[in-house]
């Protein structure tokens, strides 16, 4: 069974509904954690491509980081493209298992 979900069946009012759900002092743990999850679902080949490294998993990680923190643009563009790729990659099943063990609920509100 494949966990990935074909572009055409992304559900974007989930995308929608989820980031709806997260709340806004939580993407710095969200980010980094989707990022994450989504370089151990990396095959390698995709790993050698993106970094020329093998073990290039450092690398990445700055990558996409970098790619969904843009700072020229608005935050809410970035959140949904690393929602809607998450999706995509990792199919929306198991997007959602990893957001909801992140415990974003238990995040105190920023003054």
């Amino acid at each position: 069974m494949n966990n990935t979900t074909p572009d055409n069946c992304i559900d974007l009012d989930l995308v929608d509904k989820v980031i709806a759900l997260i709340p806004d002092n939580t993407w710095n743990v969200v980010v980094p954690g989707l990022v994450d999850a989504l370089i151990d679902a990396m095959p390698s080949d995709v790993l050698i491509q993106l970094t020329g490294d093998i073990n290039g998993f450092d690398r990445a990680k700055e990558i996409l980081m970098s790619y969904y923190n843009e700072p020229d643009q608005t935050q809410s563009i970035f959140h949904r493209r690393l929602i809607a790729d998450t999706f995509r990659i990792l199919g929306d099943e198991a997007t959602l298992h990893l957001l909801e063990a992140m415990h974003l609920d238990t995040y105190k509100e920023q003054a």
